[in-house]
Parts: structure tokens; C-alpha cells; sequence
């Protein structure tokens, strides 16, 4: 007996509906998920909903999602050639991303009002935040340790976010302070301002951006990707790094497979310019040291930026060198 068109409709949508033998579980109901991760001296970020909810605790869990929206492009004739691991790395290493929509997490975030700023730049989440127009500014701001403070970057990367190097111990121990009795004065000044009747919406402007603040942001898994590649860089402000951080060691709990891909095809890997490439195989046909290939760019930033690459790549050219002797001589 043929099965009704509805339910065949359904298979190839979900074709694990087919090889389910357990009940769902839920992703969230599981004991040995971590949730939550404390970030600074206030802050967190926890996962407070994740679709799909209700996994096949036979497969990939969440990540089922992904590779049974890749299945489904086949239509009726879906054959399952490949693992469901297999398939997944190999999506994300050829950038198909669409699939990687199908997962979504919903997150709720403390974190200081110029880390939330940098956060909501990434327009492709959604957010909602606490409004001090309606709530009263709680007494809790970030306050920086004196290992946080940093000399501004210089050279061709001066205009980088991120501080390149430790300043004198006193220096950031007076900056640590001025920062937390900056927020100690303006919270007073906030208070004396309603007990004197004015509109929190007014009273707030004297609050300085290490206010803590709270939101709840819902972004797809491919979106997210895309964050933690930019937010988890060297070059990313360490305020924001290590909310980066935070939310990629929840994410290889929930999606350690998609994780695992993202480290090795993404955040582990590295883009050529055609002028890099030509370099690398100019030093490969004239036998130089790779340590040594140069691009044709007079650029400054550029070269440097590809300097940077070369020694992540093949090492510093003084080591390679070394190394080239040493092996000579035995």
C-alpha cells in the first residue's frame, strides 16, 4: 500500500522521521549542556532557546537539522551517501551556508553598554535590550584590571581597535581606578537626579558606557559563525574577545560538530590574495626561502598584513634560516 502523499511529503523533508527509533529529547532539558558562561567582572551570556529544540538522540543532535536541509535539495530522491558528519564538513568547507540557518540560538547577554554597541553592529541577529527610559540604572559597571589596560596600537595598525602592548604598572593602575571612580560619581549624580524628579530618560546621559547592560539576541548558527570569526580575531577589542570565547565553548556542548568544522575551515584558516599567491609560487620556482617570498604591493599596510601571514605560515625568516643551516651541516 502506497503511503499517503502528506506522509511522504514529511519523510523527505525529515528523512531521520524515517530512522527515528527513541523518543525527542530536548536539547535544553540535558544535564551534561553548560548554559551559561560568566564574562568580566558582571557580565554573562547564557542560551536561553535553541531551534531545533527536540533532537533525535540517535544522530547529530541539533546538527541534524543542517544536513537534512541539505538532503532535501535532492527531493524524492534523497539517498543518505554520506554520514551526516561527513556532510556537514563538507558544507561548511565549501561554504554552503544556507543549511547552517536551520540551526538558531537565543541568547540572553550581560555586558557593558560599549561591548553591546560592537555587538549590535552585526545586523543579521535580533535584538531587545533593557531601555533605562523604564528601569533604573542599577549600580553595576565594568571596571577595568590593571591588566586590561593597554598602549594604542601603532605603526600601520594604529587605527585598530585593540591595544598592542602593557603600559607602565602605574599607569594602569591609576586608569583601572579613574575608570571605577568615574562610574561611582556619575551613578550618584544619576540618583540625585531622580530623587529630584527628573525623567529617567534624561537622568541616564550622565551614565558613561561601562554601564552594564542586558539583551537578548537570536541568531542562526551561520550568522554566528560569522561573529565569532570576527569577534574571537587577535585583533578584536579583549572586552568583546572574551564574550567571543564564551559563546563558542558553549557552542561545541550544543553543536560540537559544526564547531569542530568552523574551527578547521574558518577560524583556523586563512584567505590569499592573488598577489600572495604569486608570491608564494615565484619563491617556489626560484627555490628561495618561502620565509622570504614578497608581494609586488608597495602598500605599506598591505605588505605588513602579508608579512603577518608569512610567518604564521612558513615562520619567522631568522628561524627558517637557522634551521636551514642546522640541517646543512648534519
Amino acid at each position: 500500500m502506497n503511503a499517503p502523499a502528506s506522509t511522504t511529503n514529511s519523510l523527505v523533508m525529515n528523512p531521520s522521521a524515517a530512522l527515528r527509533s527513541q523518543p525527542l529529547r530536548d536539547v535544553l532539558s540535558a544535564t551534561s549542556v553548560c548554559l551559561r558562561k560568566d564574562v568580566l567582572n558582571r557580565g554573562f551570556v547564557e542560551v536561553i532557546d535553541i531551534m531545533p529544540r527536540l533532537v533525535d538522540p540517535s544522530r547529530i543532535g541539533v546538527e541534524a537539522a543542517i544536513v537534512d536541509a541539505a538532503r532535501v535539495s535532492y527531493g524524492g530522491g534523497t539517498s543518505r551517501i554520506s554520514t551526516d558528519r561527513d556532510l556537514l564538513r563538507y558544507l561548511l568547507r565549501h561554504y554552503h551556508t544556507t543549511p547552517f540557518e536551520k540551526v538558531a540560538l537565543t541568547f540572553r547577554v550581560r555586558a557593558p553598554l560599549f561591548v553591546a554597541r560592537q555587538w549590535m553592529r552585526h545586523r543579521t541577529g535580533s535584538f531587545n535590550e533593557e531601555s533605562a527610559r523604564y528601569s533604573e540604572v542599577v549600580d553595576e559597571a565594568y571596571a577595568p584590571a590593571p591588566a586590561e589596560i593597554k598602549a594604542q596600537a601603532s605603526g600601520p595598525l594604529a587605527n585598530r581597535q585593540v591595544g598592542d602592548t602593557l603600559l607602565g604598572a602605574e599607569v594602569c593602575e591609576a586608569a583601572s581606578a579613574a575608570v571605577s571612580n568615574l562610574w561611582a560619581v556619575a551613578h550618584k549624580i544619576y540618583l540625585s537626579l531622580l530623587a529630584q524628579g527628573v525623567a529617567r530618560e534624561m537622568a541616564r546621559t550622565v551614565i558613561p558606557v561601562s554601564m552594564y547592560t542586558t539583551f537578548v539576541w537570536k541568531v542562526d548558527l551561520w550568522n554566528l559563525f560569522h561573529f565569532l570569526n570576527l569577534r574571537m580575531a587577535p585583533h578584536a577589542q579583549e572586552q568583546i574577545r572574551v564574550y567571543g570565547q564564551a559563546i563558542h565553548a558553549l557552542l561545541q556542548g550544543i553543536a560540537p560538530e559544526a564547531c569542530s568544522a568552523f574551527d578547521d575551515y574558518i577560524q583556523s584558516s586563512m584567505r590569499l590574495t592573488r598577489l600572495e599567491t604569486e608570491a608564494i609560487r615565484a619563491a617556489c620556482a626560484s627555490g628561495a626561502p618561502l620565509t622570504t617570498a614578497e608581494i609586488s604591493s608597495k602598500n605599506r599596510r598591505e605588505r605588513s598584513e602579508w608579512h603577518a601571514k608569512r610567518v604564521y605560515l612558513f615562520g619567522p625568516a631568522e628561524a627558517q634560516a637557522d634551521q636551514q643551516e642546522k640541517e646543512y651541516k648534519e
